[in-house]
């Protein structure tokens, strides 16, 4: 089943699958597949080692911006189910999809310097969130994950709910336990 999915962060891990005909002039065009994951960036490196292992793959004909990725934020992608492979959680975009698209799901990328840290031990989300990634590195997490309108995650900072502002991407905002959404607002991109 596919699901229209609204980018609002994509994790900091990045690489491209050229085509195998190193004389081909699209390897890096029209038969490269390009994937993105967590990580964390120390000292300009960045290291992926983490608990859940996962990856998102737009082929290039998915209509991703691979060359400016900041022009994807707010795009919507026709994605398919998450699969399991290897151990690994696969997500694969098949489309851009044209404006108006109805949003099923929120790509975010959550990290810890922004939103707290996640205990994954104990029911630190609602039912409705799919984990696709999970980097963890010298105390810092990022986690790549899909969400809905309801999903609620709980770090260390507390409970955080996707607030929809009128024309702008929705953001993840601190709420009370009786789900007041007055607290601390934060673009999920922000670095």
């Amino acid at each position: 089943m596919e699901r229209m999915v609204q980018i609002v962060c994509f994790g900091s891990a990045w690489w491209v699958r050229p085509g195998a005909d190193r004389l081909d002039s699209q390897r890096y065009g029209r038969h490269a597949a390009y994937f993105n994951s967590t990580g964390i960036q120390i000292r300009g490196k960045i290291h992926t080692a983490g608990p859940v292992r996962g990856l998102i793959r737009f082929n290039a004909t998915s209509g991703l911006n691979a060359r400016r990725t900041r022009d994807n934020i707010g795009a919507v992608f026709s994605f398919t189910e998450v699969e399991k492979y290897r151990e690994t959680n696969r997500l694969l975009a098949l489309r851009r999809m044209p404006g108006g698209a109805a949003v099923t799901h929120f790509l975010i990328s959550l990290r810890s310097f922004l939103y707290g840290t996640v205990s994954l031990n104990t029911g630190w989300h609602s039912s409705d969130v799919e984990v696709i990634a999970v980097s963890r590195y010298r105390g810092q997490q990022e986690l790549l994950l899909l969400l809905t309108h309801e999903s609620v995650l709980r770090t260390s900072l507390g409970d955080w709910k996707l607030v929809q502002a009128k024309e702008t991407l929705p953001r993840l905002m601190l709420c009370d336990p009786a789900e007041n959404c007055t607290g601390e607002s934060k673009e999920p991109c922000d670095i």
